[in-house]
């Protein structure tokens, strides 16, 4: 026997049936949510229920028709739908900029954590037993478990990735045809730091498939360039785009593609660029021009002296120079830029100024005839500083500086006066280290004396031996009592001189340029 139907007759059961197959269904799709809307009124009326998912990020992708006389930019936006339905005559709006987002689980229940309070029992008691004379009436409290509370967790924020498409087309005509060849319907509306591209003709996608949306086609300010880069390359400039966004539009940062009479030349990546920003966009490498460098440094005379703080400080420049040579062996002139790596604390002195100065580079704009070679020089200036201190000043220092008039002959003297205090201090630090080594052997001699002592007995002729050694011993420290005394005179002396040569070369400042 075959069973084709069954028919609950039980009105219960089979609303319980139904809603477990609905759970059972809801399971298996865990990314689709049943929504149920409830309304109240009478009466026919039209309700709009909208709602936002997760879509990939749209992506775009651009051709540059690159001509001496106008050029062209064309623009697409990959669009993917990665839903479960087809977009059919969809109204199709792309936002460009960064607005932050994130995910927050808002399906998933959560339950707050909540202390466990036990009810305070008492334990049974037996049949009590009563004095006879006063009472005592006894009871137990228990403990309570008060357990903190958990703090709530933080959502988890994820982050979305994009991946970038590229798209190429060789099959190019001429330029009129290739301005006509894709009609773009956008318009365009900036919100707040965001940008809008909005279509403005339906779009049709079906699910799981991809379609290209054009966002821009118009003509824009783009010139063929070079730009020469040693840590890109260290021979060659990369050809490149010197593109201004003309076009009225934001664009979105994304692959582009080049294109010259009719020929790919070759790719770059274009980040977002605003309304009027220019940028470089190197495409290939420029075989038929070379460019060699030659670095020198020297340092030129002191060209500033300045005697402060007890020191003597000579000023002089070191000037940095890097000399590029670029050969151009191709028929057309290059619109050079050189990205010149400059040294941090320098100045430049080169007459020719860069085009603009990046974190790390000057940019410099130079024109190449075609089959020419040019020599482009650019000057660093580096101040650094020799420091001599004038508490050890010699004769020869001196008269070395006067002679290249570091100093004049007013400093002279006061210069010459410190070197006699030096004089002094060093024979006073002699003095003391002679005096502080006649301690040392007094000191080692009383230890020898003391010593033979310690071995001596009570008869008379270790009696007179013993004199003897005392006798010596009184000696030695009267002997010693006047060394300290003149070691602390010296130490005086040296304070002194020390002071009064802190207070010379202190009061001396002058400060002369020399060239």
């Amino acid at each position: 026997m075959e069973i084709k139907n069954i028919t609950l007759l039980d009105e219960t059961v089979k609303d319980e049936l139904l809603h477990l197959l609905e759970v059972l269904f809801s399971a298996n799709k865990k990314e689709m949510k049943q929504l149920s809307i409830y309304t109240k009124g009478e009466g026919e009326r039209r309700i709009l229920a909208s709602y936002v998912t997760e879509c990939p990020v749209w992506k775009t992708s651009y051709r540059i028709l690159l001509d001496d006389d106008k050029s062209l930019i064309q623009g697409w936006a990959i669009v993917d739908n990665t839903m479960d339905e087809d977009w059919n005559d969809i109204s199709l709006t792309l936002v460009a900029g960064l607005p932050i987002s994130f995910v927050h689980d808002l399906y998933t229940s959560r339950y707050k954590k909540r202390p466990v309070i036990e009810v305070d029992e008492e334990a049974a008691y037996a049949p009590p037993e009563l004095e006879e004379a006063e009472q005592v009436i006894a009871g137990a409290m228990g403990d309570f478990d008060d357990d903190a509370f958990d703090s709530a967790c933080a959502p988890e924020v994820k982050r979305k990735s994009s991946s970038r498409a590229r798209l190429q087309d060789l099959s190019i005509d001429k330029y009129n045809s290739l301005q006509n060849s894709t009609q773009v319907h956008t318009h365009t509306n900036e919100v707040s730091d965001l940008f809008q591209y909005e279509i403005t003709h339906s779009v049709n996608v079906k699910r799981g498939q991809s379609a290209l949306v054009p966002i821009v086609q118009t003509s824009f300010e783009g010139k063929r360039v070079a730009i020469f880069n040693a840590d890109i390359r260290e021979k060659n400039p990369m050809s490149a785009v010197l593109v201004k966004n003309t076009t009225g539009l934001t664009l979105e940062g994304g692959p582009v593609t080049v294109i010259e009479d009719n020929v790919y030349v070759g790719e770059s990546m274009l980040s977002t660029l605003r309304i009027n920003d220019e940028k470089i966009l190197p495409y290939s490498v420029n075989l038929g021009c070379t460019i060699n460098s030659d670095y020198l440094s020297e340092i030129e005379d002191v060209h500033f002296c300045k005697v402060y703080s007890g020191n003597l400080y000579l000023f002089s420049y070191r000037l940095h120079k890097k000399v590029y040579i670029v050969t151009n062996k191709t028929d057309r002139n290059i619109d050079l830029f050189i990205d010149h790596r400059f040294i941090a604390g320098t100045v430049l002195t080169s007459k020719v100024k860069p085009e603009e100065t990046t974190e790390n580079f000057f940019r410099f704009r130079v024109h190449v005839a075609a089959n020419q070679e040019t020599k482009f020089e650019i000057v660093e200036k580096e101040e650094f500083s020799e420091i001599f201190e004038l508490s050890n000043v010699n004769t020869d220092q001196i008269a070395f500086w006067l002679r290249k008039k570091y100093i004049d002959s007013e400093i002279r003297p006061k210069l010459e006066a410190i070197i006699q205090v030096n004089a002094k201090i060093a024979g006073i630090k002699s003095e003391f280290q002679k005096h502080n080594l006649e301690k040392d052997e007094i000191f080692k001699n009383e230890a020898r004396l003391r010593e033979n002592l310690k071995s001596l007995g009570s008869s008379r002729d270790e009696k007179t031996l013993r004199d003897r050694y005392i006798s010596a011993l009184t000696k030695e420290e009267d002997k010693l009592a006047e060394i300290r005394a003149v070691l602390k005179n010296l130490k005086v002396g040296l304070k002194t001189g020390i002071e009064k040569l802190r207070e010379m070369v202190d009061q001396i400042e002058f400060s002369t340029k020399l060239h």
